[in-house]
C-alpha cells in the first residue's frame, strides 16, 4: 500500500504535493479514530444499542471517505485509500475478511460512481446505485460468512444508513476540501464553468475580445486534453480564466482595440512589455482573491512560462537600443503539468491563427505545427511530462477545432425587391 500511494499518480501529471500528503493522514488518521470510538462506545453500552456489536460495524461509512479521495485524486491514491481504510477499520472491529471486502468493495463503487458525476444534483441521485451496490455487496459477504438469520434485518437497516452517511459525508466535507485545502473539485469546476460567474461577466463586458479569445481556447484544450489523458474539465475551466489580469489594462491588448488607435505606438517598448508581462501577476491575484484553487492558479502562473515577448524586444532593437532580453521574458515558470502546457499552447496558436490569410486545412496545420515546434524549441515544455506523441495529438485536435471555426460559408446573394 505504501509503495502504490507514494508511486507516481494514475492521473499523468499529478505528483504527491505535501499538501496531498497532510490531506490524506489527516483523513486516515481521523476517521480511524471515530470508527475506533465508536467500536468501543457500542461494546461497552450497557443499554441495549439500536445495533449490535456485530452489525455495529456495517454502519461506518467507509465508501463515503473514499469518495472524498476520488474528489481529488485519481484512481492510484483513492484506491489505496480506500484499501488502507478498510484494513485498519476491519481490525478494529475485530472482523474477518468478509467485513474487509464489504468495506473495500463499497468503497470502490463509490468512488466509480463520484468519479463519474459532474454536479452537485448528480451526486444527490447517485445514493440509488450506491445503496442497491452496497446492498449486493452486504449479500454477498454475509452469504460468505454464514451470518445469523435473526441479525439481517438489522444489518440490512445498518447498510441503508451506511449509504446514506456516505452521501452526507461527501456533501458536508467537499466544501472543507475546497476552502481549507484549497482544492479544486469535479464540483467546483462545474460551477466554476458557468459563463454567468461574475469574473467571466466582468471579462465578457470589460474586455470582450479576451472573452472570445478564452471560449476559443477553451473548446481548443478540451479537446486536446482528451486525446492525452490529461483532465479536460480543469483544461477547458482554467482556459476560460488564464486571462482575467488583462481586466486592469484591457485596452493595451490588441484583441480588445476593436479598430481604435493602439496605445503602444506611443509607449517605449520597455514599457510595453512590462504592461504585458503584469497581466499574469494581476490574473494570479485576481485568482486567489476569487478563490478559483490552486490548480487554475498555477495555469494561470504558467501559461506564458518563460517565453520572450518578441515583437517588443525586437522593436527595441529595431529602435537602436541595446535591450537585455531577460527584462522582455515572463517570469514564469514553465508548464509544470501537461494541463498548464496544454493551455499555453492553446492561447499561442489561437492568438496567432487571427493572421491567417485564407486559412485553409493545408495552411491552418502548418500554423499549428510551427507554432507547437517553436514552443517546444524553446524548451517551455521541457518539466510538462508532454511526448512527442502527445504533440502530435494534441496538434490535430487544435487543427480539427480551428478548422471548423475557419470554415468557408456560402457567400448569400442579396434579396433584389420584387
Amino acid at each position: 500500500a505504501s509503495g502504490l500511494f507514494m508511486s507516481p499518480s494514475g492521473r499523468r501529471g499529478s505528483h504527491l504535493t505535501h499538501r496531498d500528503l497532510i490531506f490524506i493522514s489527516l483523513l486516515l488518521v481521523f476517521f480511524i479514530f471515530m470508527n475506533k470510538l465508536m467500536i468501543t462506545h457500542s461494546q461497552s453500552a450497557i443499554d441495549q444499542p439500536l445495533f449490535s456489536t456485530a452489525i455495529m460495524p456495517y454502519l461506518f461509512p467507509i465508501a463515503g471517505v473514499s469518495g472524498l479521495g476520488a474528489l481529488v485524486f485519481s484512481a492510484r491514491r483513492y484506491c489505496v485509500l480506500g484499501l488502507l481504510l478498510s484494513f485498519f477499520c476491519t481490525l478494529n472491529a475485530g472482523g474477518g475478511i468478509d467485513l474487509f471486502f464489504f468495506y473495500f468493495l463499497g468503497a470502490m463503487w463509490n468512488t466509480w460512481l463520484v468519479s463519474r458525476t459532474q454536479t452537485r444534483q448528480e451526486m444527490f441521485f447517485s445514493i440509488l446505485p450506491l445503496t442497491i451496490g452496497l446492498l449486493v455487496i452486504w449479500l454477498g459477504c454475509a452469504s460468505f460468512a454464514n451470518l445469523d438469520e435473526s441479525l439481517w434485518s438489522s444489518a440490512l437497516g445498518a447498510v441503508l444508513l451506511n449509504s446514506a452517511l456516505s452521501l452526507l459525508l461527501v456533501f458536508a466535507f467537499s466544501p472543507i476540501l475546497e476552502i481549507i485545502f484549497h482544492y479544486t473539485t469535479r464540483f467546483r469546476l462545474m460551477e466554476l464553468m458557468n459563463l454567468e460567474q461574475p469574473l467571466l461577466q466582468q471579462l465578457m463586458m470589460t474586455a470582450p475580445g479576451t472573452y472570445h479569445h478564452s471560449l476559443v481556447v477553451s473548446n481548443l484544450v478540451e479537446a486536446a486534453a482528451k486525446t492525452v489523458g490529461a483532465n479536460s474539465m480543469l483544461c477547458k475551466v482554467a482556459a476560460l480564466y488564464h486571462d482575467i489580469g488583462k481586466l486592469t489594462k484591457p485596452d493595451y491588448f490588441i484583441e480588445n482595440l476593436l479598430g481604435r488607435p493602439n496605445k503602444h505606438d506611443k509607449l517605449a517598448p520597455s514599457m510595453s512589455a512590462l504592461i504585458l508581462v503584469a497581466h499574469v501577476k494581476r490574473g494570479v491575484e485576481l485568482a486567489q482573491e476569487h478563490k478559483l484553487g490552486d490548480e487554475i492558479t498555477d495555469i494561470i502562473r504558467q501559461h506564458h512560462g518563460t517565453n520572450v515577448i518578441r515583437f517588443f524586444y525586437q522593436k527595441a532593437l529595431d529602435a537602436g537600443e541595446q535591450p537585455d532580453m531577460e527584462d522582455y521574458r515572463y517570469p514564469g515558470p514553465r508548464p509544470q503539468t501537461k494541463e498548464a502546457a496544454i493551455v499555453m499552447l492553446a492561447d499561442a496558436v489561437e492568438a496567432s491563427s487571427r493572421t491567417l490569410n485564407d486559412p485553409t486545412p493545408s495552411r491552418i496545420q502548418s500554423h499549428v505545427q510551427n507554432i507547437v515546434q517553436g514552443i517546444f524549441s524553446a524548451g517551455q515544455l521541457d518539466e510538462s511530462q508532454l511526448t512527442f506523441r502527445d504533440l502530435n495529438r494534441i496538434s490535430d485536435a487544435f487543427m480539427r477545432i480551428l478548422a471548423g471555426i475557419f470554415h468557408h460559408r456560402i457567400e448569400y446573394p442579396e434579396a433584389k425587391p420584387q
